[in-house]
């Protein structure tokens, strides 16, 4: 599940984070970037949003500001049910708004990875929130791709990218990763488009639908995408 959770702000204007939790427990995801997340922020209450999200819904969180004003931050995050390994943020170029990329490793245990010669299956997850101008990410794209390229593991890639499929900055990480696109009828945001995609690097899945959950715990909905991951991904 990939969500940007505009720090809790729901479409009524209400800041709560108990709609953003019932809609991330409502897709029942192992895996979550969240973007737009709050830390120790007035408007939010003061709350650590990823890591009382992450207790509420027993998963384990890591957290990546981008904006810092004194013990105030602003971010990414990611949620999981697995161990979250080697975490490592990076800040990218632009003009305006800060951002960064956070890359985390996972462990996933197939059916023969208990046997001898079988090791658990290392994959590295990866999110991050694109600025809303094109000149910002137009550096931030580059920089992404030169991120991505140096990752020596399988990868699952989520996040907001202010931009739709047919944007040509998409052609750089559609040469590297593999999506599965929504329907055209499946806005990702409340003024139209899609503009919140996962990604993967490998060819070894079955069966991986993508779909939205409906929820106006925020002005984008959460996507969703199934991902069926067999012994030996390539």
């Amino acid at each position: 599940m990939t969500f940007n959770i505009r720090h809790a702000k729901g479409l009524d204007g209400q800041v709560r984070l108990q709609p953003v939790r019932d809609a991330i427990q409502q897709g029942n995801p192992d895996l979550v970037a969240l973007q737009e997340v709050d830390r120790f922020q007035e408007r939010s209450g003061f709350q650590d949003q990823a890591q009382a999200l992450a207790r509420s819904l027993k998963m384990t969180s890591i957290y990546a500001p981008a904006i810092r004003q004194g013990i105030s931050q602003y971010g990414i995050a990611l949620l999981s049910r697995y161990p979250l390994k080697n975490p490592h943020s990076y800040p990218l170029p632009g003009l305006k708004e800060p951002r960064v990329v956070l890359t985390s490793e996972i462990e996933l245990q197939g059916e023969r990875s208990t046997e001898p010669g079988h090791e658990k299956q290392v994959v590295t997850v990866v999110t991050t929130h694109l600025g809303v101008s094109r000149a910002d990410r137009e550096q931030q794209v580059p920089e992404l791709v030169r991120i991505v390229k140096k990752i020596r593991t399988p990868i699952l890639f989520m996040g907001d990218l202010n931009m739709s499929d047919d944007d040509p900055l998409m052609k750089e990480l559609n040469a590297l990763l593999r999506q599965a696109s929504l329907p055209p009828s499946q806005p990702t945001v409340l003024h139209g488009g899609q503009i919140d995609h996962i990604f993967t690097s490998f060819h070894g899945v079955t069966g991986s639908p993508v779909w939205t959950e409906p929820t106006r715990a925020s002005d984008h909905v959460p996507v969703m995408q199934q991902v069926v991951f067999n012994d030996s991904l390539k």
